[in-house]
């Protein structure tokens, strides 16, 4: 479902999913009775798992940065910053996707936080400027560009703005 609403947006047909996904439409629907459950539920995996990333990363990196870079990535590879825009358009908030935005943002602020705390990150920095910049590298370029291409190109404009987010102490 993520590819293809990416690739064709949130009108794609059920049965194109169904078909994607190696299943009969028949499954689909028992699943998702409806277009809106499963775009729901596809914002809520997402968010909860870039929650799980930013926690999982910040247990594992050996600094906040780093931790903070690894999040970045993996927003990028969840196809956050392209999909939840998308999404937030058409999906009314209920307890489940309210519940995992504001875990995701929590987690996401942690993050800052920590690499504030450490002073790796430029004090003007905070958890929106990361999710706008999730957003700008993500989407895909106006150009006829594969997807793998456009994917590697979102990665190394998110290293170079990170690098530009690091804050050099002076020794």
């Amino acid at each position: 479902a993520v590819d293809l609403l990416v690739e064709v947006g949130p009108s794609v047909p059920l049965e194109t999913i169904a078909r994607r996904a190696g299943v009969g439409i028949a499954t689909l629907y028992r699943h998702f009775p409806d277009r809106t459950v499963l775009l729901r539920q596809v914002a809520v995996d997402m968010l909860e798992h870039s929650s799980t990333v930013a926690k999982t990363a910040l247990e594992e990196e050996p600094d906040a940065f780093t931790a903070l870079a690894k999040y970045v990535h993996a927003a990028i590879d969840l196809r956050m910053g392209v999909l939840m825009p998308m999404l937030a358009e058409r999906l009314a908030g209920d307890e489940t996707l309210f519940a995992a935005r504001v875990e995701s943002k929590r987690t996401l602020e942690a993050l800052v936080k920590a690499a504030h705390d450490e002073g790796s990150l430029r004090p003007d920095v905070g958890p929106g400027d990361i999710s706008l910049l999730v957003i700008r590298v993500a989407r895909p370029l106006p150009v006829p560009i594969t997807t793998d291409a456009n994917n590697r190109l979102s990665h190394r404009h998110a290293e170079i703005i990170l690098d530009g987010l690091l804050r050099f102490l002076a020794a």
